[in-house]
């Protein structure tokens, strides 16, 4: 009973603290980018957490081992990714003054990527298809005139599928994303 008075207070007080300083919150988004073609959807689950949708086109290397060495060569194929991102350090560069505009942040990321067979044809051998669930720590950042830039690393478990067989494996992850965020500013 002693505690009583002194715990009314402690919660009197944190709750107007928390009541008067308005957490920054994550928006919904549509954006396009350049350097993979690809259209992507980022929608608000939470007020630090989104999901991300991506349709579009992505480069990647296949490399093919054999007596006479290693063959690399690159390939370009229709890409689908998504997954839930969660952003840790808006109230932070809210505080440094820095925008948050945008989902102006860095973010921790678990997302899947499936590679269709590729639309080119390379010198060595690729997947028919690859899904690849991975882990992975970014950022994104949107600028004035709303250029959007998003920069990922990580971790993942592929699973490709050949024609006659299938191979599996650990494979590092990491995604560099430049383009426009279809957004409104406010005017000041």
């Amino acid at each position: 009973m002693k505690y009583f008075l002194p715990l009314q207070v402690v919660l009197l007080v944190a709750s107007s603290v928390w009541a008067q300083s308005k957490m920054p919150e994550v928006m919904t988004m549509h954006k396009v980018f350049f350097l993979n073609p690809s259209y992507e959807f980022e929608g608000r689950l939470s007020s630090r957490g989104t999901f991300v949708i991506s349709p579009g086109f992505g480069f990647a290397l296949a490399t093919q081992s054999s007596s006479l060495g290693v063959d690399t060569d690159f390939f370009f194929a229709p890409v689908v990714s998504g997954g839930f991102r969660q952003y840790y350090n808006l109230a932070k560069r809210q505080r440094e003054g820095r925008s948050i505009f945008g989902n102006s942040g860095n973010f921790l990321t678990v997302l899947c990527y499936i590679v269709d067979s590729p639309l080119n044809s390379p010198q060595v051998e690729v997947p028919e298809s690859t899904v690849t669930p991975a882990v992975a720590w970014g950022f994104q950042r949107t600028y004035r005139q709303n250029l959007n830039v998003t920069f990922l690393v990580g971790i993942g478990y592929f699973s490709s599928r050949f024609e006659t067989y299938t191979k599996v494996g650990e494979t590092p992850v990491a995604q560099l994303k430049i383009g426009y965020a279809f957004l409104k500013r406010d005017r000041d």
